[in-house]
């Protein structure tokens, strides 16, 4: 039961991170996909150390004012609007019991596929309890690198199962 609630808790989160986004024509610039690839791992280990500040470079403007937005209901409502950055917000995020051993437990990222500035990128982790996790994000292509425009949850018929 617990680990179906952290699970529940964790996809939450996550959708609270972001939406899906749609697609267009793959390409498979191997550069590209591996840049990706370490985009999303970079952000995994900063959110793993607790660097929030670093773990918000990874992400677009549009993403981490999402994500502030996102978390001003987990504060107390007298204390909701001073949540104004991306590394309050989220402090405030992974306080949710559970999700930083989803963030500390990536096993990788996979199904990388890139379509000129926009890449679609799966990140793979277990919770505690060693149920996968298997969530679905969408990075753009910046003056500084891909960043984190869009995160989801699992989407339907992707992994999500005890080990």
């Amino acid at each position: 039961m617990r680990s179906a609630i952290v699970l529940g808790v964790v996809s939450g989160v996550v959708l609270l991170l972001a939406s899906c986004g749609g697609g267009s024509t793959t390409t498979t610039a191997p550069d590209d996909q591996q840049q990706v690839s370490e985009a999303l791992t970079g952000f995994f280990a900063a959110e793993g150390e607790a660097d929030f500040q670093r773990a918000c470079a990874y992400l677009t403007p549009t993403r981490k004012d999402l994500i502030v937005q996102g978390a001003r209901p987990l504060r107390p409502k007298s204390e909701a609007l001073k949540v104004s950055s991306c590394p309050e917000a989220l402090t405030m995020i992974f306080k949710v019991p559970g999700l930083h051993e989803v963030v500390a437990n990536l096993r990788g990222v996979s199904d990388v596929t890139v379509s000129g500035n926009s890449a679609k990128a799966i990140a793979n982790s277990t919770t505690a309890d060693g149920s996968r996790v298997s969530n679905h994000y969408v990075l753009a292509k910046t003056s500084d690198g891909w960043k984190i425009a869009e995160a989801g949850g699992t989407n339907p018929g992707a992994t999500v199962a005890p080990p």
